[in-house]
C-alpha cells in the first residue's frame, strides 16, 4: 500500500490532528519492514527550517526523516537535530556519536535534538541510548533530559512517539544517511 492510500485508510478511521505549523498529523502510520516481529523504520535526513517566534534564531538543520515523517514535527519540543548547523568539527562529532564511533554525551545517552539557539545540553535535550546490534541501529529509552540544579544530576523523563518507546533502523541505511549527509550550503 502506498503512502497516500495508507493515509486515506487512516483518515477514514479518525480525523487528522493539526500540528502547530498546520501539518495534518494522522495517528496511524505506514509500517516499516518487520523483522522477527519488530518494526525497522526507514531513516533519512532532510534540510528543515526551524519554526520561529519573536526573538528566536531560524537555524536550518538536517532533520531526521523516519518512515517519511519529520522527527522535528513529531516530537513536539523546540529542539532541533544535532546535524547540519554546528561548526564543521562539532557537526562531525555529533555524527560520530549518532553512529556510535564516539562516546555518548551524558549518562550513556546521545543527544539527538538540542537547543536551536546554542546547542547547549543544559537548555534541555532529547536523548536516546543508541545500540548497534547486528544489522540494526536502535534508539532506545528516548527521553527529554535536563539538568536538575538541586540534585546536581541529569534527569531523563521518558517520552514516546507514535512509533513507540524505541526506534529501529537498518544499520546500513542509517550509517549511510549520516555518513554521506549533505554539507551546509
Amino acid at each position: 500500500m502506498d503512502q497516500a492510500c495508507w493515509i486515506s485508510a487512516c483518515a477514514s478511521h479518525s480525523p487528522p490532528r493539526l500540528s502547530l505549523d498546520g501539518v495534518r498529523d494522522y495517528s496511524c502510520r505506514p509500517p516499516g519492514v518487520v523483522n522477527d516481529g519488530r518494526v525497522t523504520s526507514n531513516f533519512a535526513l532532510a534540510w528543515t527550517e526551524r519554526r520561529v517566534g519573536p526573538m528566536q534564531s531560524p537555524p536550518r538543520f538536517l532533520d531526521y526523516v523516519i518512515d517519511g515523517d519529520s522527527f522535528y514535527r513529531r516530537h513536539g519540543h523546540d529542539l532541533v537535530s544535532v546535524l547540519g548547523w554546528f561548526i564543521p568539527e562539532e557537526d562531525e562529532l555529533a555524527a560520530q556519536r549518532l553512529i556510535g564511533s564516539e562516546a555518548p554525551d551524558l549518562d550513556g545517552r546521545t543527544a539527538i535534538a538540542v537547543c536551536p539557539e546554542d546547542g547547549d545540553l543544559f537548555c534541555g535535550v532529547l536523548t536516546a541510548r543508541i545500540v548497534n546490534e547486528d544489522s540494526e541501529v536502535q534508539w532506545i529509552d528516548l527521553a527529554y533530559s535536563h539538568y536538575n540544579d538541586v540534585s546536581e544530576l541529569w534527569q531523563h523523563d521518558p517520552f514516546r512517539l507514535a512509533h513507540g518507546p524505541e526506534l529501529r533502523f537498518d544499520a546500513e541505511q542509517y550509517n549511510a544517511a549520516i555518513g554521506e549527509r549533505p554539507s551546509p550550503e
